[in-house]
C-alpha cells in the first residue's frame, strides 16, 4: 500500500480473483478427470452453469469485503467468522436439493441466496434431468447489496489498516 496506484481494494480484488481461478481450476481438474473416466456426463447447459458459477463469486465477493472489513477493524469479529462458516454450511445448498425439501420447506431455504447459486449450477450441470427452483431476480438484489455494503466496509476501514 505504499504506492499510491495499490489500493486496499486492489488487493481484495486480487485476493478474490485467486480464489475464484483456484476453485474453477480444480473444478475442471476434477470433472475432467470423472469426464474422462466415464464417470460424469457432459454439462448439460454450460450457459446456465457459468451463470451459476459467476453468481456464486458474485456474492462470494460481496461477503468476503464484508468480512475482511469486520475482521480489519475487530479481533472478537475474527472468532465467530468459522462458527458462522458451520453454521451456513449446512443451509447453503451445497449438501441437498430444494426439490427434495417438502413445499414448506422450499420457501424457507429460497430465502437464502446462496441456494439460488447452487440451483442454478445444478440446472447447468444436470440440465432436464432434475427440477431446479431458482430466481436470480431474487438473488440479484441481494448480491448487489452485499457487493455495494463490502466495498463501503472496505473503503472506511482503509485508516486502521497497519502493514506489518
Amino acid at each position: 500500500l505504499y504506492h499510491r496506484s495499490v489500493s486496499l481494494f486492489d488487493i481484495l480484488i486480487a485476493r478474490q480473483a485467486l480464489e475464484f481461478i483456484g476453485t474453477s481450476a480444480a473444478f475442471l481438474v476434477v470433472w475432467g478427470t470423472l469426464y474422462t473416466a466415464g464417470i460424469v456426463s457432459g454439462i448439460a447447459r454450460p450457459d446456465l452453469l457459468l451463470i451459476g458459477w459467476g453468481m456464486m463469486g458474485w456474492l462470494s465477493f460481496g461477503v468476503g469485503a464484508i468480512v475482511a472489513a469486520l475482521t480489519e477493524r475487530s479481533e472478537t469479529a475474527e472468532r465467530f467468522i468459522q462458527p458462522i462458516q458451520y453454521v451456513i454450511l449446512p443451509i447453503c445448498g451445497a449438501f441437498f436439493m430444494v426439490d427434495w425439501l417438502p413445499s414448506w420447506g422450499q420457501h424457507v431455504v429460497l430465502f437464502n441466496p446462496m441456494v439460488h447459486c447452487y440451483e442454478v449450477f445444478r440446472a447447468g450441470f444436470f440440465g432436464d434431468t432434475v427440477t431446479t427452483h431458482y430466481d436470480i431476480a431474487y438473488f440479484a438484489p441481494w448480491a448487489l447489496g452485499l457487493l455495494f455494503v463490502g466495498v463501503i466496509a472496505v473503503q472506511r476501514v482503509r485508516a486502521w489498516v497497519q502493514l506489518s
